[in-house]
């Protein structure tokens, strides 16, 4: 038996929630975000901030569409919305905001710490003795000011 914990798989990122026209807004529909549907919009949008140029998905999408013609079965049981070719991802020449993809080629470049790192890292810092005056310092302004 699922988990009530468990039931949401895919959901719309906290700002994608908010925005109607955000690309990702749809998956907050419970009909569209555990379905294939889903699934392949969030593909979508991943393959876009990497490769912009391919459209593997959209032929996926294609292929599906073309069988559920075929086969009469309903898209809709697989999550799709009625409009959802008309939804502006979905098009083959569609790209996203260029600022996304450079700032995922900058967070690319950075080294990251594992959190048991960084607290070694931060714990090993020591404070000079310019920067304890600094902080004292600001510290006297801030309660003058609070104190007035």
């Amino acid at each position: 038996m699922w988990n009530r914990t468990f039931d949401v798989l895919i959901d719309a990122p906290g700002a994608s929630r908010n925005d109607p026209h955000d690309y990702l807004f749809s998956l907050i529909d419970a009909g569209i975000n555990n379905k294939l549907y889903g699934v392949l919009t969030i593909m979508r949008y991943l393959l876009c901030s990497i490769a912009p140029e391919r459209t593997d998905v959209i032929d996926i999408a294609d292929f599906i569409e073309q069988q559920a013609t075929i086969t009469q079965f309903d898209m809709q049981q697989l999550g799709f919305p009625n409009d959802w070719r008309s939804k502006s991802i979905w098009a083959r020449d569609f790209s996203l905001d260029d600022a996304s993809m450079v700032t995922a080629s900058l967070l690319d470049r950075t080294d990251s710490l594992t959190a048991v790192d960084t607290r070694a890292v931060l714990t090993a810092a020591t404070v000079t003795e310019p920067e304890k005056r600094s902080v004292s310092n600001q510290m006297r302004r801030v309660m003058r000011f609070l104190v007035g």
